[in-house]
């Protein structure tokens, strides 16, 4: 096969230019759909399920710090305090995905009781937010009761 100079370059200037194709479509498009995102939020709603901790967010708790729930415990039934609401978001960006119902906190309670609970699911309620499950995992004992967290990871897609 005979290759003349002229052929040699015109056909390497032919394919750098096709090299170069696909990175500027492949920007072109990355524009496109950065200024999609921008202009278009998507909502995203909490399942239609049952389960009533679903349509409980982190903002429906912070009210209710220091405040009673009713905790049953299969025929027993106990006062614990919701003592703190933790946000476990750790990034600016995660803190706005709460927006579209990502969110991840914990719920922490304090028991006077001198029942010792294990970790497992429970029923816990308060007059405003309802009746929920959720599980509890015991923190120990800070002096003035024994302390529970639950936590709440919700990842939406």
């Amino acid at each position: 096969m005979n290759v003349d100079r002229r052929s040699f370059f015109k056909g390497g200037i032919v394919a750098t230019l096709f090299a170069g194709v696909p990175a500027s479509v492949a920007a072109f498009a990355d524009r496109l759909q950065s200024k999609s995102k921008r202009t278009v939020s998507p909502k995203v709603a909490r399942p239609k399920t049952g389960d009533a901790l679903a349509q409980l967010s982190m903002a429906s708790f912070e009210p209710f710090a220091n405040t009673p729930f009713t905790l049953r415990a299969g025929k027993k039934q106990m006062t614990v305090i919701l003592s703190r609401v933790n946000d476990l978001r750790l990034k600016q960006d995660e803190i706005a995905l709460a927006r579209e119902g990502k969110e991840c906190f914990s719920l922490v309670f304090l028991s006077r009781s001198n029942t010792v609970l294990r970790q497992g699911m429970y029923q816990l309620g308060n007059t405003s937010l309802g009746s929920f499950p959720l599980m509890l995992v015991p923190m120990g004992n800070n002096g003035q009761g024994n302390v529970y967290e639950g936590v709440v990871n919700r990842l939406y897609s």
